[in-house]
């Protein structure tokens, strides 16, 4: 009996190799997006440090110098904090991006895996029939040589 071979089975590996593909995507897509709200972390921490500082000089007496540096340098922070969120919400349209890429490219690979299932069916329903066509044949062979032989036998 010869073995099954689907015949779109290039494109289902094509597609299969393009769904991890896009899964390594979304998982590299996931790990920046995480990185990226770790940093807006750091930042938000470094920003609550600095105005701690601020509001720990306030009561002493201090140098015009040093409270505007803090007050900069604080300012700077939070500069880079709203520039943090952009990239986070760069990042969040991204892996939605890849998200979607990556259901409509397992959609298709379902869609030829259901192909390819229905496709074995019909090719292990017409291999009964013609395994099932050799056993009668085989069959109507041994029941004409048995009466060959019985009228043979009958005949002597």
């Amino acid at each position: 009996m010869k073995r099954f071979k689907f015949s779109l089975q290039t494109v289902l590996d094509t597609k299969l190799a393009k769904e991890e593909e896009a899964q390594r995507r979304l998982a590299e897509g996931w790990r920046q997006l995480q990185l990226e709200i770790e940093e807006r972390q750091r930042l938000q921490t470094a920003i609550l440090v600095e105005s701690t500082r601020i509001e720990d000089t306030c009561g002493h007496q201090t140098y015009k110098q040093d409270l505007l540096r803090h007050v900069r340098y604080r300012q700077a922070l939070q500069d880079r904090e709203r520039k943090q969120e952009e990239l986070i919400k760069v990042c969040q349209v991204t892996v939605e991006q890849l998200r979607e890429k990556l259901r409509a490219l397992m959609a298709e690979r379902k869609s030829l895996d259901n192909l390819k299932a229905m496709e074995h069916k019909t090719w292990r329903i017409d291999m009964n029939r013609l395994e099932q066509k050799d056993m009668d044949e085989i069959s109507i062979q041994r029941f004409f040589r048995r009466a060959i032989e019985a009228s043979a036998a009958s005949t002597t």
